[in-house]
């Protein structure tokens, strides 16, 4: 089967009715919600701070002025959903559980903003064509460290920190080296981990410059900590087969324009596929409750299944070529 990622008007009319199509409206929404799916974007020259312990009570305020001072505005973290029921208690509860593993005890700020697509069914003949309205809700709010976590706002490095002020209520200031000189004893470098994780890393770094570009420079040297395996991990699997990654949003969505033509062929048959996805969001779930202590041997003991997972699931490239060199594409597409 023949797959190209541009085409002509005609061409890409016929791919629509051969490949892969699936209505993600719905679908995105419970993964969001049922894997607690979520993207963060860091800030710049903001430092890398540890992961909290699990348990670890997250607030959710209006503003950073609500929260001890001083606090570092780490990044974003950013969901969509397309259905309106409850969704700031979603999107709250799915940032709580995001947040401490970049080292946020707090979010704040949380804003949506409604984006209303429209698509047409019946490609071949425009005039006969059904407008198919659907509205998608993107959350947003800010991934705050307090002072109050622990560890402080210690990490090496400047932070962008609000405090706040009469005027405005905040206002953001750079703050450098936040810990008084001489407060903690210096600490030996860290040491490259070893064994299977090592060797892991190294896998991973294959896919830096497609999907992991923010770790092209850490992934470029030893790994010193399984917790940032798992993070980098994490990070590639939102990618490819979280609600907005590779399989479930650019090949259907993006390429195939699926929610057109949910019947199609394609379409069933990754319907059929679904198993198989929902067996990976377990993976990435059981990911989300490891410490810096279950880490390591969490990878040891799943080595040969993430291997799996990026023999089967991870194109080298987000592009059709590659996507049809995958065992999935092989197994329920071909």
């Amino acid at each position: 089967m023949r797959f190209i990622e541009t085409a002509s008007a005609p061409s890409f009319a016929r791919l629509r009715s051969r490949y892969v199509r699936l209505a993600l409206a719905g679908l995105a929404a419970s993964l969001a919600v049922g894997c607690g799916n979520a993207n963060f974007v860091r800030n710049d020259g903001v430092p890398t701070y540890k992961r909290l312990p699990p348990g670890y009570e997250i607030k959710v305020v209006d503003t950073t002025a609500d929260l001890p001072q001083p606090n570092a505005v780490v990044g974003t973290l950013k969901v969509s959903f397309s259905s309106a029921d409850e969704q700031r208690d979603k999107a709250a509860a799915i940032f709580k559980q995001h947040a401490p593993h970049y080292g946020c005890d707090a979010v704040s700020g949380m804003t949506v903003k409604a984006e209303t697509r429209s698509q047409t069914a019946g490609v071949q003949n425009k005039k006969d064509a059904k407008p198919i309205v659907t509205t998608v809700f993107h959350w947003q709010g800010q991934c705050v460290r307090t002072a109050e976590a622990p560890g402080g706002l210690g990490a090496i490095g400047p932070a962008t920190v609000v405090q706040p002020t009469p005027a405005n209520g905040g206002v953001t200031q750079p703050l450098t080296n936040p810990v008084p000189v001489g407060t903690e004893a210096p600490a030996d470098a860290p040491k490259p981990i070893g064994g299977r994780a090592q060797e892991l890393w190294g896998r991973l770094g294959v896919y830096a410059p497609a999907y992991l570009q923010k770790w092209r420079e850490p992934l470029s040297k030893p790994a010193t900590s399984h917790v940032e395996v798992i993070e980098v991990l994490v990070e590639l699997m939102v990618q490819v087969t979280g609600p907005t990654g590779f399989w479930r949003n650019t090949v259907p969505n993006q390429w195939m324009g699926c929610q057109s033509d949910p019947k199609a062929e394609g379409c069933v048959k990754l319907a059929k596929a679904k198993k198989d996805l929902d067996a990976w969001d377990r993976m990435f779930q059981q990911m989300g409750q490891l410490t810096a202590a279950t880490a390591g041997p969490w990878l040891n003991a799943n080595h040969g299944r993430v291997l799996e997972y990026l023999d089967t699931m991870v194109p080298e490239t987000p592009s059709s070529t590659a996507m049809m060199q995958t065992k999935f594409f092989e197994k329920h597409l071909k």
